[in-house]
């Protein structure tokens, strides 16, 4: 997992779920903020979802190595579920050098309590020019004891 951050003025942001899961991992909490944040794209993949906001993208389920080239290049991996420990999306999207957040505290990764505070996390994403360097090298050094997580 190289770095392959890349500042944007309208962030791209991804979340997964299964099938039967999406509000579990809310996708239904994006709905209810992505009006307010235009400027944003949000890619949902892993299950179908209707949407009635026009800067969010469903791609349903995809092979993985699909997913993985098309999020790599984003802003934020994005875990709203609230008991998933440490997920492969935040992994990957601090490997990559972005800036995940997620709705439970990780070391060195924003969280967040409630809407307005995802909305104020979200926002700053277009503020952030440079890769996640102090993030990611934390995270290398730990995930580096589990090899098959990083090969």
């Amino acid at each position: 997992y190289s770095i392959n951050y890349r500042g944007s003025k309208h962030p791209r942001v991804y979340l997964s779920a299964n099938e039967g899961r999406q509000k579990e991992y809310g996708w239904d909490v994006i709905e209810r903020i992505a009006w307010k944040l235009p400027q944003i794209t949000f890619h949902l993949f892993g299950a179908p979802w209707i949407t009635h906001q026009s800067n969010v993208k469903v791609h349903g389920r995809v092979p993985k190595d699909q997913m993985n080239e098309e999020v790599k290049n984003m802003q934020c991996g994005l875990r709203l579920n609230e008991s998933d420990g440490f997920s492969e999306i935040t992994a990957k999207s601090v490997l990559w050098g972005q800036y995940p957040i997620t709705a439970i505290k990780n070391e060195m990764l924003p969280y967040f309590y409630d809407d307005d505070e995802l909305v104020s996390l979200l926002t700053s994403l277009s503020q952030m020019w440079e890769p996640n360097h102090k993030a990611r090298d934390y995270y290398m050094k730990r995930l580096n004891h589990y090899p098959w997580i990083c090969s």
